[in-house]
């Protein structure tokens, strides 16, 4: 086996993956329609199209465009009465959604994973609430879904309302159930890395005809949706501009045709990194269909490895061409952080803390929307470093007194 890369080895792979984002004439023909009509906000034919499109492929009712995933989530607590003081019950990882809650000055009660998906663990909800719980925010992530049926049944026992965060989660389903329709409300992103983009922008979904009149009115400045300002609610200008409505059109004609290519890549890399020594990747619940591969995820086990911390094998699968990202904690974030200060908070969370620091590895999504010798390049890839792990040792230790070094002077 040739020298690794991060030892001064020729990379296995120079040439990139499938670009993203994605786009061809269809996005060009939209924006220059809008450009055309001069309508380039306020519930233009692209806005109301995409969300009616939208709410219909994720077989749901109502959808309301706002201007990103991390809005869509406050207002999604927002239309819950979600208020200072107020508990919210959210997942260990991953970081961006429990910052919502800070903003409105609520408490978020974090919780641990599931060793088997990697979502939130309902058992471990069902010992969090408390009579100050207002909301539960589960996250469909690292290409799988949480267990809505047990969440759900925990839901109507505690009548507490649910919001399902589905930034990584377009187009899957439960039991043939479209996420972010299964509980009381969704919320999907738009943002430059999703599997379905237009640079920025967030939809909220619900099949609650209540619900979805208060999420219009906050996120077009008290209007309701006839246009009636309402006098009991102070809104805020989310507005989707028609210029993201007109790409994420484009985007989601095309996006049945993704998943199914990206379904058909996702499974033979499954079975080919299933086949090294050392990793494996996750076993999806059989309720689950339609995976996006944003966040696929990759168990290491160092003790098959010497060891070798899972930075320094995240470090030698860059240096040999495949992307990936290692994760981390929602209260590890500095904004968090500085908001939790003084509270007497649980932040034991073994298991994702476990899997954050020793075990997890992500991938991008859009390497999957190549052929099928990009797949087996990613696998090449991980064997090569996994067989070679011995190698890593001295980069290891050499690393580790190069920072001790450092701290001494």
């Amino acid at each position: 086996m040739k020298k690794l890369a991060l030892l001064g080895g020729a990379p296995y792979r120079e040439r990139e993956f499938h670009c993203w984002p994605v786009s061809d004439n269809n996005e060009g023909i939209n924006i220059s329609k809008v450009l055309a009509n001069k309508q380039w906000s306020r519930n233009g034919d692209f806005e109301v199209g995409f969300a009616t499109s939208f709410a219909k492929y994720q077989g749901g009712k109502y959808a309301v465009c706002v201007t990103s995933g991390m809005v869509a989530l406050f207002c999604a607590l927002k239309a819950l009465a979600v208020k200072k003081g107020d508990e919210v019950i959210i997942p260990a990882f991953p970081q961006p959604p429990a910052l919502s809650i800070c903003y409105l000055d609520a408490i978020p009660i974090f919780v641990d994973i599931e060793k088997s998906s990697l979502c939130v663990d309902p058992k471990k909800i069902k010992d969090s609430i408390t009579n100050k719980t207002k909301a539960i925010i589960v996250i469909h992530t690292h290409n799988t879904m949480s267990n809505m049926e047990e969440i759900m049944d925990i839901s109507r026992e505690y009548n507490i309302p649910v919001i399902e965060d589905c930034a990584h989660a377009h187009g899957m389903k439960w039991n043939e159930k479209g996420a972010g329709y299964i509980a009381d409300i969704g919320i999907f992103s738009f943002e430059s890395s999703k599997v379905m983009t237009s640079g920025e922008g967030g939809i909220v979904t619900t099949n609650n005809k209540k619900l979805y009149e208060k999420i219009v009115e906050i996120k077009n400045l008290g209007n309701n949706s006839s246009g009636v300002k309402q006098d009991d609610i102070i809104g805020w200008n989310f507005r989707m501009s028609e210029f993201h409505a007109a790409v994420l059109t484009a985007q989601l004609d095309r996006f049945p045709d993704q998943l199914k290519i990206k379904y058909q890549n996702m499974r033979l890399l499954d079975e080919l990194l299933n086949s090294i020594s050392g990793i494996s990747v996750i076993d999806h619940h059989p309720s689950i269909s339609n995976h996006t591969g944003f966040l696929y995820s990759v168990n290491y086990n160092a003790d098959k490895c010497n060891s070798i911390p899972l930075s320094v094998i995240s470090k030698a699968l860059q240096a040999e061409g495949v992307p990936n990202r290692l994760r981390d904690l929602s209260y590890n974030s500095k904004e968090v952080k500085r908001y939790i200060k003084g509270l007497k908070l649980n932040l034991s969370c073994p298991i994702a803390e476990d899997y954050t620091k020793n075990k997890l590895l992500t991938l991008p999504h859009h390497i999957f929307l190549g052929n099928q010798s990009d797949v087996y390049d990613v696998y090449e890839v991980f064997k090569k470093v996994i067989t070679n792990h011995a190698e890593l040792k001295g980069y290891y230790y050499k690393n580790i007194v190069k920072t001790i070094k450092n701290k001494l002077i």
